[in-house]
């Protein structure tokens, strides 16, 4: 943890020294989400949450940039929010979180329609989802079954049987 501190010690002089470089805001975002991380692993949620919010701030600001690698971030922090909001038991919180997600997601695969990593992310949303409406008892309103290369060939699914993506794949509650 001493390192990371250490490195964002760093990171901060450069990124108030030259507040024209998202390139460093982009470094001392990196380094609140690594000690977010370290915390999450430590054991402190709360804390956790701070740094990761820090982090969420700074990439925020550089948001107005259509960049799709920032776009990315900011999609990807507020899925790690979300995630450390569940285990906190705040899935209200967390579902608006992932729902954050979910509108930058869809941006950015909109964006790029080719670009499979998008698609993805808007998956991994939309998954986190429907984890938290089912935790909260909440019917799944809608499903869209996604295309699963495996499903239906040997050794695939069973019949009846559902993935876990196709259970949670494109559920929102309005």
């Amino acid at each position: 943890m001493v390192g990371y501190r250490d490195s964002m010690a760093v990171v901060e002089r450069l990124a108030a020294s030259d507040r024209s470089s998202p390139g460093w805001r982009m470094l001392l975002y990196v380094s609140y989400s690594s000690i977010g991380g370290v915390l999450v692993a430590q054991g402190k949620p709360d804390e956790a949450l701070k740094s990761y919010r820090d982090s969420m701030a700074i990439v925020e600001r550089l948001a107005d940039s259509d960049r799709s690698s920032i776009q990315h971030a900011l999609s990807s922090t507020y899925l790690v929010i979300g995630g450390v909001l569940v285990a906190q038991g705040k899935l209200d919180e967390a579902l608006e979180s992932y729902r954050d997600s979910l509108a930058t997601a869809e941006r950015l695969a909109a964006s790029d329609r080719g670009n499979p990593r998008w698609r993805i992310l808007v998956s991994v949303c939309h998954s986190s989802i429907g984890d938290v409406l089912v935790r909260q008892g909440k019917p799944v309103r809608r499903f869209r079954q996604t295309h699963l290369p495996h499903a239906g060939r040997r050794g695939g699914l069973l019949p009846g049987r559902r993935s876990t993506q196709q259970r949670a794949v494109a559920v929102r509650s309005g």
